[in-house]
């Protein structure tokens, strides 16, 4: 199971733990997935959610907010995510701001295959 674990300094990262029984479990010592300096997800990774496409794994998530639409308003600073859908050839992840307004952000799919195979 992925999950988001908090450190002390409050910056969210991406566990895994593994349980036989799904009453007892064992974590990874360190986190699957962390944030980046110098990139969006700096202030923090959580949410995941793992598709499987064409006998590959990907692993989506969502970072911590940083517009003010994001942050402000019925449940600050946080952002849930929706649905990602393939329209064509796009991808459109629909999320939502502080419990207020929803967002779109659109990537062409090849590219966030791409990213997703190899990164940057």
């Amino acid at each position: 199971m992925h999950y988001r674990a908090q450190g002390v300094d409050f910056i969210s990262s991406i566990g895994y733990a593994v349980s036989v029984d799904g009453l007892v479990w064992n974590r990874l010592e360190n986190p699957v997935l962390t944030p980046h300096n110098g990139r969006e997800d700096y202030r923090g990774v959580e949410d995941p959610r793992i598709t499987s496409l064409d006998g590959q794994f990907y692993m989506c998530y969502i970072i911590q907010p940083t517009e003010t639409w994001e942050i402000r308003g019925d449940v600050p600073n946080v952002i849930f995510s929706c649905t990602n859908i393939q329209v064509g050839d796009e991808l459109r992840f629909y999320y939502a701001g502080a419990d207020r307004l929803i967002g779109l952000a659109t990537a062409p799919f090849a590219d966030v295959v791409t990213f997703a195979q190899h990164g940057d």
